[in-house]
């Protein structure tokens, strides 16, 4: 079957086009690969067994990388990984897993996360402006400035420890109310069967599970896998 769409000639077929369009997203998670993997992060991430597997396409893996594409040197690129160390995503980016890894990239999708990366921008706006020559004068100013913010650091610190007693107590209540949470939400759902079986499937879900299936469907008739272009992008 041939298609005509725009400036497409007639004989490209439609898998050509896939085929093509898959290349531009796997060249684009090549050098997204490598920028990364020169900061520590694990090969493995972007490796197709591995992000097929956990329901990515190439063409959505490229999305999901799309947001690093600005920060376009080492250190700014070091400091978006380091919000995955601050939010608790991995304890450290050069051993992280491939969900830990994927599960950073869809939070820099949301409100904090772009927040996140607001922050990192101002502090590379300050970064450049410090590059300036000081003077004495406020090379002083800067020495005192810092005893003050030691100060107000150790002070935090101290304020910190104390209400940190608390703050344990009402997360221990908080895991309780969470635990008889899901038991009343078990036992209401056992009440509404078969209605509370069913889940929608997101697109990365949806693209697990079809890739599963498929793979099995491929060992079967012992043929091997390939990236699917009908997947959810």
């Amino acid at each position: 079957m041939e298609i005509m769409a725009g400036n497409v000639p007639p004989t490209i077929l439609f898998k050509d086009i896939c085929s093509l369009g898959r290349k531009s997203h796997i060249a684009y998670i090549k050098e997204m690969s490598t920028a990364l993997q020169s900061l520590g992060v694990p090969a493995s991430v972007f490796q197709p067994e591995t992000y097929l597997l956990r329901g990515y396409t190439s063409a959505l893996f490229a999305k999901r990388l799309r947001p690093l594409l600005n920060y376009n040197d080492a250190v700014k690129l070091e400091r978006v990984l380091k919000i995955g160390i601050h939010h608790q995503h991995f304890d450290n980016y050069r051993s992280a897993s491939g969900e830990q890894f994927y599960h950073f990239l869809e939070f820099l999708r949301t409100p904090a996360g772009q927040n996140a990366l607001s922050l990192v921008a101002q502090q590379d706006r300050l970064a450049r402006r410090g590059g300036e020559h000081f003077t004495a004068q406020e090379m002083g100013w800067i020495a005192m400035f810092e005893a003050h913010r030691n100060d107000l650091n150790g002070r935090l610190d101290d304020v910190r420890r104390d209400h940190q007693v608390v703050i344990n107590d009402l997360e221990l209540q908080l895991s309780e109310a969470r635990h008889q949470l899901e038991t009343d939400l078990a036992r209401i759902k056992r009440k509404h069967f078969p209605a509370s079986l069913y889940t929608p499937l997101c697109d990365v879900d949806f693209n697990k599970a079809c890739w599963t299936e498929y793979t099995l469907e491929c060992r079967r008739q012992k043929r091997l896998p390939v990236d699917l272009p009908f997947f959810r992008p």
